[in-house]
């Protein structure tokens, strides 16, 4: 983009008066153009009672030079009353007329400043009357018109005015094109900008065309290494972050890394910027003594350049909060979260929605430790602010409604819990209808908390109206068959044994051969799982084989769980536990009504060839593991069927890259002649039809018919969290049977409210011997204890002897958590 604090302008006037230039010389010839005005207002203007044309132009002229030099101060607002000052001169005097381009070079600048100071109104209408003037001096394709419209673009962009913005910027680029070579970095710029335009707008595939396009401008003109193209990579890993594509995102940032590091000084913003963005894709990862180095790295240079009391010092904090929290440092999470609610405090004041990220992180961790009296002060707060600044999302306060009114129940201070459910059914029957999935959430805990009361009755007609509501969505099919309750066991004497030893291969997929079918957690899924095995639940580091992303193709799985690993080490009374999130497809007919699950090498047209059949997995496994107790837990989907949209196909992404997508892989496609989508049902997947051998568990993630879904809440699935929240519950000594029943209601709970869908996690079970405890020390193994935050295994530890390369950018909350197809 042509920015008016540069020459172009006026270098443009010289031209039209008839000098030659370019950007080298302009402050000579800049001088000869002011000399030539003076010249040309002495000969030809009348001179007025009070001031002559030259010293009128002599006045508004200096102005604008004053103005120049304290902007370069950083003194934005002495500058402006320069300029406006300037401008009102160069309107009052009698030899500029109203369109004449002179008045250009105050109008332009004046309303950058305004835009730097946020003042956009009056930025647009000095805008507007620049361009205006350009148009009537010369003509519609001129680039200084493609300048103009390119900054009232940006300035619609920040409103969110997208349909405004877009119309500016092809036409500035439509302009560029006609008046700069291809690969002039100008348009390079533009790319930039509308495809930013694009990525907001969540249209994936236009934005990286421009992306890339630009990143090529950049390599032409400048070099491999320039900071330009430094940042055309970093805006191709929002992208890839946008369509869950982590690992291209961590090659492309690091890429942009080690230019920066070239060429940037140690203490560039752009610098800080994209090592934020870096650690940012680590976190989304599980991988955290990556991810801690490169936030702090970053943290130390915006305290450096912007001050300890900024907003980007602010951010960054709340992000090493969340990473802290991921990994259980609740006191420096503690610490850090505190930190940056008081910046935001004085910079916004203390009742401004600004806080409620900082406030959130520490509500969040206060409730993790139960500490629930904190916990209460801090979300009570956070309502109190919601409920204030108006314009804040309805989902976000009913969230907030809905945590205090758990806590309170789980206080027994059941009164205030029913009090909160009952406003919060109120507002969303007001939000979202009366035959909401999500009144039917409300009803659920109303009627919770009023049987625990002894009000019976009320209890049983709110859970029937909720039962009512919830038979309406997909999957309801056994929503009576399910117990409330699962026992495992019952407890035989013959498998009544201590394990000799624990082995577990645990497997994560998000970044798939075929990147349409990328997840967003589910490889961070599998690394926090592997974490809490080895931190809390006594399972040796060298006993677990974790095959994450590239590394768990089918071959590697198989060969895994087969000979290659985990068949020649575990023996008969050892437990084994096998883990996987990642794709599970329905019965195929083609394959006997087998169903399979996703490898790295697997899509949707290969499935029976790379996927990993699921009956062969459970049942098979008998067949090469000697162990009589093997543990299977899945967190995938079991059937589904898809409708896409117009648009998704025209893009060729599938609904996973959509806002609701969730974890099944469902084929779909177009019938011969046919320009709408054809809708494929499959048959659904059963759990009850299943064989398990003796000795063996499998806790499934949703039952037929349903999908697993991320948290919007946490970097994780939701029923990866909360069954690592339901196996905390008596450390150690937590049974499955236990874990399971508490994960199980808050997974029901958590996706109805935050979807509007039911996933019903599952267990099926031939075990023979009691409720088995994950966390059992086994001879030989050290106990389990939290570790702190510098034990954390590196990247290559958590893959044992398995050699791994380092994989990788999100607000945050710009970034937001979606469910898996």
């Amino acid at each position: 983009m042509i920015f008016f604090g540069d020459p172009s302008i006026e270098i443009d006037c010289l031209k039209r008066l008839g000098f030659y230039t370019d950007k080298s010389s302009w402050n000579t010839l800049r001088q000869a153009l002011l000399n030539c005005l003076l010249l040309l207002a002495t000969v030809i203007a009348p001179v007025s009672a009070d001031l002559s044309a030259a010293e009128q132009a002599t006045n508004w002229n200096n102005l604008l030079e004053q103005a120049t030099t304290l902007q370069k101060q950083a003194k934005y607002q002495e500058a402006e009353e320069r300029l406006a000052s300037a401008l009102k001169a160069i309107d009052a005097d009698s030899t500029v007329d109203e369109l004449d381009p002179r008045k250009v070079l105050i109008l332009a600048p004046l309303a950058e400043l305004m835009a730097k100071q946020s003042k956009t109104r009056e930025a647009e209408d000095l805008y507007r009357r620049a361009l205006t003037i350009c148009e009537a001096a010369y003509g519609s394709d001129d680039r200084n018109v493609a300048a103009i419209l390119a900054h009232l673009a940006s300035l619609s962009t920040r409103q969110r005015r997208y349909a405004e913005a877009e119309p500016f910027f092809t036409r500035a680029i439509a302009i560029s094109k006609k008046t700069l070579s291809a690969d002039d970095p100008e348009l390079g710029r533009l790319y930039i900008e509308l495809g930013t335009l694009y990525f907001k707008q969540r249209k994936s595939q236009e934005a990286r065309n421009l992306f890339k396009q630009a990143q090529t401008i950049f390599e032409k003109s400048y070099g491999l290494e320039d900071k330009t193209v430094a940042e055309a990579l970093a805006f191709q890993a929002l992208v890839c972050r946008q369509e869950h594509n982590n690992a291209e995102a961590e090659r492309l940032l690091k890429r942009a890394l080690i230019i920066g590091e070239k060429h940037l000084p140690s203490d560039s913003i752009e610098l800080a910027t994209t090592l934020d963005a870096l650690g940012s894709v680590y976190v989304s990862q599980g991988k955290y003594s990556d991810a801690a180095p490169i936030i702090k790295r970053a943290l130390k240079i915006y305290e450096s350049r912007y001050g300890a009391e900024s907003k980007k010092v602010a951010s960054c904090l709340d992000g090493l909060a969340v990473l802290e929290l991921s990994i259980r440092d609740y006191e420096q999470c503690e610490s850090h979260a505190k930190q940056a609610l008081a910046i935001a405090e004085r910079l916004y004041g203390s009742d401004k929605p600004e806080l409620l990220d900082s406030l959130r992180i520490l509500a969040t961790s206060y409730l993790l430790q139960k500490r629930n009296a904190e916990s209460v002060m801090i979300f009570e707060r956070m309502l109190a602010l919601q409920r204030k600044n108006s314009g804040q999302p309805h989902d976000q306060i009913a969230f907030t409604i809905s945590k205090l009114a758990g806590i309170y129940s789980e206080q027994h201070d059941y009164q205030k819990a029913e009090n909160l459910y009952r406003t919060l059914l109120f507002k969303d029957k007001q939000a979202h209808g009366d035959n909401s999935p999500v009144v039917a959430s409300d009803l659920d805990e109303l009627a919770n908390v009023l049987a625990r009361q002894g009000k019976q009755d009320e209890a049983k007609q709110f859970q029937e109206e909720a039962l009512r509501l919830k038979k309406l969505l997909p999957g309801s099919a056994k929503l009576m068959k399910t117990p409330q309750k699962i026992e495992i066991g019952p407890a035989k004497s013959t498998l009544n044994r201590p394990f000799r030893d624990k082995w577990a291969v645990v497997i994560g997929i998000s970044n798939f051969e075929d990147p349409r079918l990328n997840l967003q957690y589910a490889a961070k899924d599998a690394r926090d799982f592997r974490n809490f095995l080895v931190n809390e639940s006594n399972f040796q580091a060298d006993h677990i084989k974790l095959l994450i992303d590239s590394e768990a193709t089918r071959d590697n799985i198989i060969g895994s769980l087969g000979p290659k690993w985990l068949g020649k080490r575990a023996g008969r009374h050892d437990l084994v536990l096998v883990y996987m999130s990642s794709h599970g497809s329905s019965a195929t007919k083609e394959a006997k009504d087998t169903n399979f699950l996703a490898a790295y090498d697997t899509n949707e047209h290969n499935l029976i060839l790379a996927g990993i059949p699921m009956q062969w997995l459970i049942a098979g496994i008998s067949n090469i593991v000697p162990s009589d107790r093997i543990v299977f837990v899945l967190d995938v989907c079991h059937a589904a069927a898809v409708q896409l949209t117009g648009q998704q196909l025209q893009t060729g992404l599938p609904e996973a890259l959509q806002d609701d997508a969730g974890k099944g892989l469902d084929r779909h496609g177009t019938a011969s002649g046919q320009t709408t989508p054809k809708k494929v049902t499959i048959d659904e997947f059963n759990l009850d039809e299943l064989v398990l051998g003796k000795g063996q568990i499998l806790v499934a993630s949703s039952d037929a018919n349903q999908s697993s879904y991320e948290s919007k809440h946490c970097k994780n699935g939701v029923f990866t969290y909360r069954l690592i929240e339901g196996l905390r519950l008596r450390g150690t000594k937590t049974t499955l049977g236990e874990a399971f029943n508490f994960m199980k209601e808050r997974v029901e709970d958590e996706v109805l409210r935050d979807r509007g869908k039911l996933q019903t996690p599952v267990v099926v079970q031939n075990w023979y011997g009691p409720d088995p405890m994950l966390g059992t020390a086994v001879q030989g193994s050290p106990p389990a204890a939290r570790p702190h935050p510098a034990s954390q295994p590196s990247t290559r530890e958590q893959h044992g002897a398995t050699k791994r390369g380092r994989s990788a950018l999100t607000p945050t909350a710009l970034e937001r958590n979606r469910y898996r197809k």
